[in-house]
């Protein structure tokens, strides 16, 4: 029941449109064969890429150099069309990255995976320690515009019918993790995204040190420097001073 409306046939991310078949357990694959750091960063791929895709384009490597262990999840468009999406990245993913002594795991999520990234910790709010936004996608221009209107984030109420049950879930959660000190979320993205103005409304409820922006669109061409950005201002122990508040 935690899931009912996320993704309605042929409404957002283009459920139209085939989705690959979903495997039980979810495919994963991992920068290491060994457990080598005590924290683990678990990529989520956009509507459009798979998990392959993050170590293609250096995720991995950067991540290992400063010093983090990463798995990549082909958490792909099917599991959010059948509901399950939260559900597997907890039993195929989460929990067994727990068993294997990580303490501190986040969650990064590209675009659609974003949304993933939040709607995890909606429903399993204690196991990660926060979520690493990369040009998230959090719903559809009726979703967005009520938040604005509203006066931004920080005002909403949440109170609205505008948009989906995952949508108005999404941003209530980003609401409550935005209003811990500090709050458990790094958010990236390009100048010229597409979803710029709701990572733009997401921003404005940040720490500003928090949020990294560069000149580029909605693409790996802007999104791999963003990560260099993210990494480059010592992200371990950022992850250390968030995940303080986090875990209390």
């Amino acid at each position: 029941m935690r899931l009912i409306g996320l993704i309605a046939a042929c409404s957002v991310f283009s459920a139209c449109m085939i989705a690959p078949p979903t495997d039980n357990p979810m495919p994963v694959e991992y920068a290491q064969t060994e457990k080598s750091a005590d924290t683990l960063v678990v990529f989520l791929p956009g509507r459009f890429s798979r998990e392959d895709e993050f170590g293609a384009n250096g995720f991995f490597d950067l991540a290992r150099e400063a010093g983090l262990d990463s798995v990549a999840a082909d958490a792909h468009f099917g599991y959010y069309r059948e509901q399950s999406i939260t559900d597997r990245l907890h039993e195929d993913v989460i929990q067994p990255a727990i068993e294997q002594g990580y303490e501190h795991i986040w969650i990064a999520g590209i675009s659609m995976g974003g949304m993933g990234a939040v709607l995890y910790v909606d429903d399993y709010p204690d196991q990660v320690r926060g979520v690493i936004l990369f040009a998230p996608y959090t719903g559809g221009r009726a979703m967005v515009r009520a938040v604005d209107e509203a006066g931004g984030l920080s005002q909403w109420t949440g109170e609205t019918e505008a948009g989906e049950v995952h949508e108005r879930r999404t941003w209530r959660r980003l609401q409550a993790m935005s209003r811990k000190d500090p709050a458990p979320v790094i958010l990236a993205y390009g100048l010229s995204d597409r979803f710029m103005k709701p990572n733009t409304l997401l921003a404005r409820s940040l720490p500003e040190d928090q949020v990294f922006t560069i000149e580029g669109g909605h693409n790996w061409a802007a999104w791999r420097p963003l990560w260099e950005m993210i990494l480059a201002d010592d992200l371990p122990q950022r992850l250390s001073t968030l995940e303080t508040t986090v875990s209390k």
